[in-house]
């Protein structure tokens, strides 16, 4: 008797651990249920949403540089920050930058928007998502970023007098500000300001290069 009352105790533990188990695994894994539509959350490259979380988001947002595109994501959200998906309301785009170039009014899909903005002057600013449709939603503030203006590109010196054509060589580009200063954020490859030349290498369009068809003699 004693033997078979602990083999039915412990099968009774057992069954309360399975059902807590699948109570538990259901739970986990059951997508958030958001509440009334009351805010706008506005995500930067490099930021990303995190509902439940003071901000809303997470992660630091990317500088950017002046006359490039980039893309934000507007999401309509609870108090909570979780996206509450059956809002289609009207967006606007609005820049401290007074100078940017901003999308036309666009509707939310499912709750969410992507819109490109370019900034054209350089500084910090803040981008917000002010919404046409409902009056009573406050305007959504993006985090503050940076807008680094980009004047070109310096190429490195080359140290050895002769080169070989085919061979490969080092060289090394730095983006520059007009005053010369190395714009240490930027992430803007040089494309439209460089020129290919014989040989497989580039130049900056203006510099001189020479590219010999044969080993050029030391």
């Amino acid at each position: 008797m004693n033997q078979g009352g602990a083999t039915v105790r412990r099968g009774s533990r057992v069954t309360r651990l399975a059902a807590f188990a699948c109570w538990a695994a259901l739970t986990w894994a059951a997508p958030a249920f958001a509440g009334p539509y009351s805010r706008l959350l506005v995500l930067l490259p490099g930021e990303t949403a995190a509902p439940g979380s003071p901000s809303g988001k997470t992660g630091t947002p990317t500088a950017q540089t002046v006359g490039v595109p980039f893309s934000i994501t507007v999401h309509a959200c609870d108090n909570t920050w979780t996206t509450v998906t059956s809002v289609t309301d009207q967006i606007q785009i609005l820049c401290s930058d007074a100078s940017a170039t901003l999308p036309p009014s666009s509707l939310l899909s499912s709750g969410v928007g992507t819109f490109q903005v370019t900034f054209n002057a350089g500084g910090t600013f803040q981008i917000f998502a002010h919404d046409q449709t409902d009056g009573t939603i406050p305007d959504g503030t993006s985090s503050s970023v940076q807008a680094l203006v980009l004047q070109g590109f310096v190429f490195s010196a080359i140290n050895q007098k002769n080169q070989y054509a085919g061979t490969p060589m080092n060289i090394t580009v730095r983006a520059v500000n007009p005053s010369g200063g190395t714009v240490t954020g930027s992430a803007s490859p040089p494309s439209g300001r460089t020129a290919a030349c014989g040989g497989g290498a580039t130049a900056a369009r203006g510099a001189r290069t020479t590219v010999a068809g044969r080993r050029n003699r030391k």
